[in-house]
């Protein structure tokens, strides 16, 4: 007996009383002991590994959610095509077929020509010809993956934001505390393997003194260092923080300078690849400057977007501080 998708629908509807999205589990039970050539209709990705992890049979769908055309994936090696990490834990864990097998269900990662694509699969053991191990039934869930993330970063952020708050309404506040607080924030959201704060000149806005209030010193050739630097200089990363200073609005930058060591800074400080640097006002002047450096991954406008509302709550904090 075939029956058809709309056919499947149709049933899971009647079951339910309303309209449902495919699930693999369900496909998995729908589909036992139907025809081969049904799986090509499959709104879902659908694959068949041998004994050896190499696939053997895959439908239109599973190709294009893995980035290739059919005829380039059969007889391919399946975990090949897994990021590297998830390889690696499956390797180090001695995870294969046998243990797909008896998997409710598995997420992986996949490598694609446009990036990495989040999977998540059911397998099935019916139907099989003797050289066949077992079958898969899988759908893209990059978004889903993307959007835990972003949660769970924005999650960070708010608690990292609580606890600034909390720092600051504190009847008697310890200002350098607060200080260390944002820092550290803002290097672990932005994955910046620096921070520090810069304190802009009083008197004039034409120098930059760069207290470097280091979170992690034991990376710094020189724990404790002040220098003066013209903000219209044309010297590379220090023209972009003096830009910052002169506009008052966040900068960042992704392009390393030439040198090992950056272009100003005294020999045998930290080489310096990337910066972002974000002003803090006081009475709508620029008081100090929240600048990141080096980090794992290259700054966005997201990034900006997050140390910016740190260091808005910092300038409450300076503001207390200069006041008292």
């Amino acid at each position: 007996m075939i029956v058809s998708m709309p056919e499947f629908q149709e049933n899971n509807s009647l079951i339910s009383g309303k309209p449902q999205a495919y699930e693999p589990a369900d496909l998995c039970d729908f589909l036992r002991g139907r025809s081969p050539w049904h799986y090509d209709s499959l709104p879902m990705g659908y694959l068949t590994l041998d004994k050896r992890g190499r696939i053997v049979d895959i439908n239109r769908v599973a190709a294009g959610i893995l980035g290739f055309c059919k005829k380039e994936l059969m007889g391919k090696d399946f975990f090949t095509l897994l990021d590297p990490e998830d390889l690696k834990i499956m390797e180090k864990n001695e995870y294969g077929l046998q243990d797909m097998k008896s998997a409710s269900q598995i997420n992986l990662r996949i490598r694609t020509v446009s990036g990495r694509t989040w999977i998540k699969a059911f397998a099935m053991e019916t139907d099989l010809s003797d050289h066949q191990a077992l079958s898969l039934i899988f759908t893209d869930i990059t978004t889903q993956k993307q959007t835990e993330k972003e949660l769970g970063w924005q999650l960070r952020v708010t608690r990292e934001m609580d606890a600034i708050t909390e720092a600051i309404t504190q009847q008697d506040p310890d200002y350098s505390r607060i200080s260390r607080i944002v820092l550290t924030a803002a290097a672990d959201l932005t994955q910046s393997a620096n921070a520090f704060m810069a304190r802009i000149s009083e008197t004039s806005r034409s120098t930059v003194q760069l207290g470097f209030e280091q979170v992690y010193p034991e990376k710094c050739g020189l724990a404790s260092l002040t220098l003066t630097l013209s903000p219209d200089g044309r010297d590379g990363i220090h023209a972009s923080l003096g830009k910052a200073v002169n506009t008052g609005k966040p900068i960042f930058t992704i392009q390393p300078p030439k040198d090992s060591p950056a272009p100003g800074f005294l020999l045998g400080h930290i080489p310096i690849h990337s910066v972002l640097a974000v002003p803090l006002p006081v009475n709508h002047r620029p008081r100090k400057l929240l600048i990141l450096a080096n980090p794992a991954t290259p700054y966005s406008q997201e990034m900006v977007k997050m140390v910016t509302r740190l260091a808005k709550l910092y300038s409450i904090a300076l503001k207390l501080e200069l006041s008292g």
